[in-house]
């Protein structure tokens, strides 16, 4: 199986209250690059990326570009084009209008070198956003079993202490 041209990753932190930050980060195999999210003409595939809360979330304020977008004439298609290439980084603040929500985060692009293109290709890319429904999060857990051992640790201790005194 061949290695993906770009490899997409999607991450959420919680800004304040209900506001949360999603980051699309997709890192691009060396001599592709992609097209940048905001092509005016034809010819160029945009990359495209809508996240979808359904009625538990929804976007707030445009589409962020946090990377180098190298703008350039493409003699072919006649007019200045974005390209990204390395690493591409994405950023959108997102809502959450219940206790939580699963965002489907899609993303659409045109991956070229200088000589060809692959395909338009697309993924989509699932993250929980808010207030955890049960304690399966590693964070929990280890929490949870950290106090456990310190707890044990003390009683151990106490009664190390106790026994010396006699």
């Amino acid at each position: 199986m061949a290695l993906p041209v770009v490899n997409w990753t999607v991450s959420a932190s919680q800004l304040d209250g209900n506001l949360w930050n999603v980051t699309v980060s997709g890192v691009i195999a060396p001599e592709y690059h992609i097209y940048d999210v905001s092509q005016d003409q034809e010819g160029a595939n945009p990359t495209v990326i809508i996240i979808n809360g359904g009625s538990d979330a929804h976007t707030v304020g445009d589409l962020q570009v946090l990377c180098p977008v190298e703008r350039s004439a493409d003699e072919t298609l006649g007019y200045q084009i974005g390209t990204i290439s390395d690493t591409a980084l994405f950023s959108q603040q997102v809502m959450l209008d219940s206790d939580s929500a699963d965002l489907e985060v899609y993303i659409e692009w045109m991956a070229c070198t200088e000589n060809a293109c692959t395909p338009l290709d697309d993924t989509t890319i699932t993250v929980h956003i808010g207030k955890e429904e049960n304690s399966s999060n590693p964070y929990h857990l280890a929490g949870f079993a950290c106090g456990i051992l310190i707890g044990a640790l003390l009683v151990y201790l106490g009664i190390r202490a106790g026994k010396r005194k006699k």
